[in-house]
């Protein structure tokens, strides 16, 4: 007749769970429930033969958190730790390992759960990766639409400067209220942009075949012609006719806005801003250069941080929430591109992109 189960061995039988004792002395378990299968792919039975049949399914890259549990274990007598098994070719696995040593006069025993968690996992990296693009592309609305709200402050101040203007008191209430208005929506904007944000490293983009030149050059034209800028000179050089590269062009073009739009708050009336395209046999290559004041050696290092410690007002006392490097960054990568910069302070700055060519 054979023995009756104990009531830890039902339970045990009856769980997804997976419990193990296992003798370090003897180098093999002493106990594992069929929950084994589910999970590792390997029998009760043939685990309690070879406990190796479980171990040589932890991932290489996970060796070493292994020996570190197994390091806290001997010093703590209990250690937890989540890694990665692969199951079958195509199978990997997170499982959750939780385990307490037992030292006795004769053997050391290690006895604990481990547990799949691989949906969990697979959850809370579906979550982060939402969240990630949310926050990103939150970060570039909130950037440019403070761009916006202080074009329509430049403007209306524009707009009051004219003598007409001054001797109306309707229009001059008008234009109050627009500047009142800006202010407030800039302040709201930058309490948004002061909350903590998560980097994205990836948002969703839609490529397609752009002629960056055709595009480069309708930025420049709109900038000259603006009311709003100052007497700065705005120069575009190509040599070529075309450079066609695989952008989602509503995303990018913000990176050569940013950099113009930066140009232009710390370059002087009589200044220059030159947007160049050029390229070599894998990469467009843009190049924004300006003869303004230039970046302070001692802020260069943090330039691309989010809510850097480099941001600086405006000449014209343009605020900025710090926000605009990290973002030209971010949609760059986004891009499979390279940013870099060269920087002397009181004789200006020019930023460099490359992209791969179409």
């Amino acid at each position: 007749m054979e023995n009756p189960q104990s009531w830890p061995e039902i339970i045990a039988s009856h769980t997804p769970t997976i419990f193990f004792s296992y003798s370090v002395t003897e180098s093999k378990l002493l106990f594992i429930n069929d929950a084994v299968s589910a999970v590792f792919n390997v029998t009760a039975a043939a685990a309690m033969e070879d406990a190796s049949l479980l171990t040589r399914k932890v991932m290489v890259e996970e060796k070493e958190a292994t020996k570190a549990f197994y390091a806290k274990l001997q010093g703590q007598e209990s250690a937890a730790t989540d890694i990665r098994i692969q199951v079958t070719e195509d199978s990997i696995k997170w499982i959750a390992l939780r385990a307490s040593l037992i030292t006795t006069a004769d053997q050391e025993v290690i006895v604990g759960t481990i547990t799949d968690i691989t949906s969990e996992k697979d959850y809370a990296a579906t979550i982060q990766k939402y969240t990630e693009k949310k926050n990103s592309i939150l970060q570039i609305l909130s950037h440019d639409i403070l761009n916006i709200m202080n074009n329509i402050k430049i403007a209306a101040t524009l707009l009051d400067e004219y003598e007409s203007v001054r001797h109306d008191e309707n229009i001059k209430s008008l234009v109050e209220l627009i500047t009142s208005s800006a202010d407030s929506s800039v302040g709201m904007i930058h309490d948004l942009t002061h909350a903590e944000f998560v980097e994205s490293s990836d948002s969703s983009i839609v490529k397609e075949r752009v002629d960056l030149v055709q595009h480069s050059r309708n930025m420049m034209d709109q900038y000259r012609r603006s009311p709003l800028t100052g007497s700065q000179l705005f120069q575009f050089v190509c040599a070529s006719e075309s450079l066609f590269v695989n952008i989602d062009a509503s995303k990018f073009m913000q990176v050569l806005n940013n950099l113009i739009s930066n140009a232009l708050k710390f370059t002087p009336d009589d200044g220059r801003i030159t947007l160049t395209l050029s390229a070599d046999a894998e990469y467009a290559i843009i190049q924004v250069t300006d003869n303004g004041i230039g970046i302070p050696e001692h802020l260069q290092p943090y330039l691309f941080e989010k809510y850097t410690r480099a941001s600086r007002k405006g000449l014209r006392g343009e605020p900025t929430t710090g926000l605009g490097m990290s973002i030209i960054k971010t949609i760059v990568e986004w891009h499979n591109g390279e940013l870099s910069f060269s920087s002397e302070e009181g004789k200006g700055s020019s930023f460099f992109v490359k992209i791969p060519l179409a």
